[in-house]
């Protein structure tokens, strides 16, 4: 990440400010624009990446773009974050030219000055005209910086290591065009030397896990251990063979805890090269249900009662009804009645309910059975125990405190 001054004289750019931060609002129009037009650059147009991936880079690259605008013109530095080494790492990936590269993201440009004179209103156009000079810096500074990312990307491992291994990596995830015959997963198992019958362990984080995730990359390939990425745009795939030293629990999250504040979806064992895409793309839907304050590793097992709560009221809203004799109780007598089933509910056991409480036996199940008279829930029968996980999560958990 590098910054550099711009070369305008000082003023406010007040016009300027006042219209991205209008644009910002609602950037739709102009993401529609790019993806319209991108498709006439050679590399684009081959249909080297995606329209969902383009769409997504667009809206990324042009809020970024706007927000730099309005930081430079307060602080005189163009400072544009990781944003252009993920997309730089990207577009290698996917054979894009360095040179249709640099075309797309002057495209950024063209597309966002129009709509900042259409967002314009009649008496602003004229003050706009003296902005047009920062903006352009701004997006100058974005290509170079993009373009050199891209250079030190593709050269870092050799001329054509790096980019044959995420090209056929890109094959896997349909990210790449596939400009040849035969099978696909044999192909993609023998570049990257993997048995494609072996089972893996597959993971998704969103675009923010980029640079930790480079760190630990770089790190097990000096450690000869498998450990492949794949950006997809709007997020990363990570996914190794379920071997080794990262199938240690204590090596796994040591290894990991570069993105240990970050949530990210894990989904194993997977069976197979081939069903490593379809993992991801589930790893996807559990980091999509996580809750916002979540952080580090998601499994199925810890997402399913939210998925299974909001596909239940979905159905039927009257379902959390069946809460509301626990919610009207005092606030100390809910809290403990909560506790005590969601102690219960976790370990399936009273003694080891009683023994984590510091409560007699004799307490839990009498707070078990009030639970019970107030839900109509027994919640030591387990198609009953389901239905009161499923409730006791909706609203992200309920707590002793009394909901407001």
């Amino acid at each position: 990440m590098t910054a550099s001054t711009i070369a305008a004289e000082p003023r406010t750019f007040g016009v300027l400010r006042t219209v991205l931060e209008r644009l910002l609002a609602d950037p739709d129009a102009m993401v529609e624009d790019f993806v319209g037009e991108v498709r006439r650059i050679p590399s684009y147009g081959r249909g080297l990446v995606s329209e969902e991936e383009i769409r997504s880079s667009a809206m990324e690259s042009l809020t970024l773009i706007m927000r730099a605008i309005i930081a430079a013109a307060e602080t005189g530095r163009i400072e544009l974050g990781n944003f252009p080494e993920r997309l730089a790492a990207s577009r290698a990936n996917r054979r894009i030219t360095v040179e249709d590269l640099a075309d797309a993201l002057r495209l950024d440009f063209t597309i966002l000055w129009r709509h900042v004179r259409l967002q314009a209103r009649e008496d602003e156009l004229a003050a706009l005209a003296n902005d047009v000079e920062l903006v352009w810096q701004v997006i100058e500074q974005y290509v170079r910086e993009t373009r050199d990312r891209y250079r030190e990307y593709v050269f870092a491992a050799g001329p054509d290591a790096r980019a044959n291994r995420q090209h056929h990596i890109g094959l896997l995830f349909g990210g790449v065009e596939d400009d040849s015959s035969g099978d696909t997963i044999s192909r993609v198992a023998e570049s990257l030397r993997l048995n494609a019958g072996q089972q893996f362990v597959v993971c998704v984080v969103r675009g923010e896990g980029f640079d930790p995730l480079r760190r630990i990359e770089l790190k097990l390939e000096n450690l000869n251990v498998r450990f492949l990425t794949w950006d997809r745009g709007t997020d990363i795939v990570f996914f190794w063979p379920a071997q080794g030293m990262l199938q240690i629990p204590s090596e796994r999250a040591r290894i990991l805890e570069p993105i240990a504040h970050l949530p990210y979806a894990i989904v194993e064992p997977v069976d197979g090269l081939e069903r490593v895409r379809s993992a991801a793309d589930s790893a996807r839907r559990l980091l999509e249900s996580a809750p916002a304050e979540h952080a580090g590793p998601l499994t199925l097992l810890d997402i399913w009662p939210r998925i299974a709560a909001n596909a239940l009221i979905a159905v039927s809203e009257d379902v959390t009804g069946l809460m509301d004799a626990v919610d009207a109780l005092p606030a100390g007598e809910r809290g403990r009645i909560l506790t005590t089933v969601r102690t219960f509910l976790d370990h399936g056991s009273v003694a080891r309910c009683a023994e984590i409480l510091f409560a007699h036996r004799n307490t839990v199940m009498n707070r078990l059975r009030r639970f019970h008279e107030l839900t109509g829930l027994d919640p030591t029968l387990p198609r009953e125990a389901a239905l009161a996980v499923i409730l006791l999560q909706h609203d992200g958990g309920r707590t002793g405190e009394r909901r407001g």
